[in-house]
């Protein structure tokens, strides 16, 4: 027979609860963990090769850049045989002499050089 003031175990812990257990609790962590470590791992992959990209792409740039310059240099180079000092040259070319003192241009070799305009340029080689 039982006493009205004992309860069983059941009517102590609630009729209808339930609870999870520690092995289920710790099983639930350890997935968990190994989620996150996963993410994290391919974050840093993510991260690494995003650096290495930024990386490329700058030193391309300045390679490019570089480029450009030396094009247009390149482009706008005219020769002049000029001998004013106050004038600016992007490319002065003078004739050279010999060791005896004669001119290089009675022994070098002309190449000749048609320009966009229709005339024709004479380089001492």
């Amino acid at each position: 027979m039982k006493l009205p003031f004992q309860k069983s175990i059941a009517d102590r812990r609630g009729a209808g609860r339930r609870a999870f257990s520690l092995i289920e609790i710790m099983v639930s962590v350890s997935l968990l963990s190994v989620i996150i470590v996963g993410l994290l791992l391919m974050f840093y992959q993510v991260q690494r090769a995003f650096r290495a990209g930024t990386t490329q792409v700058d030193i391309l740039e300045g390679g490019r850049a570089t480029m450009n310059i030396l094009v247009r240099d390149l482009q706008e180079m005219t020769a002049c045989r000029l001998t004013n000092s106050r004038a600016i040259f992007n490319c002065l070319i003078r004739p050279s002499t010999l060791p005896d003192g004669s001119p290089i241009a009675a022994t070098a070799t002309p190449t000749y050089q048609d320009l966009p305009s229709g005339s024709r340029r004479t380089n001492w080689l």
